[in-house]
């Protein structure tokens, strides 16, 4: 009985961590792809872009 408490509660701890190894790694590759790019690489973005209220609210989707 005892032996039971010891490997439910080592479970619970576990799921309480956010899962097992195998999640951790694919948490880390997703944030590297979600991250914006580095504010040198966008300022030419912003002289080429129509920054007009009619463009970025009624053609531009949400």
């Amino acid at each position: 009985m005892e032996l039971e408490n010891i490997v439910a509660n080592t479970v619970y701890l576990k799921a309480r961590e956010g899962g097992g190894d195998s999640n951790k790694g694919k948490s880390k590759k997703w944030r590297k792809i979600l991250q914006f790019p580095h504010i040198s690489q966008c300022i030419d973005f912003k002289n080429t872009l129509d920054i007009k209220y009619s463009y970025v609210v009624d053609q531009q989707p949400i």
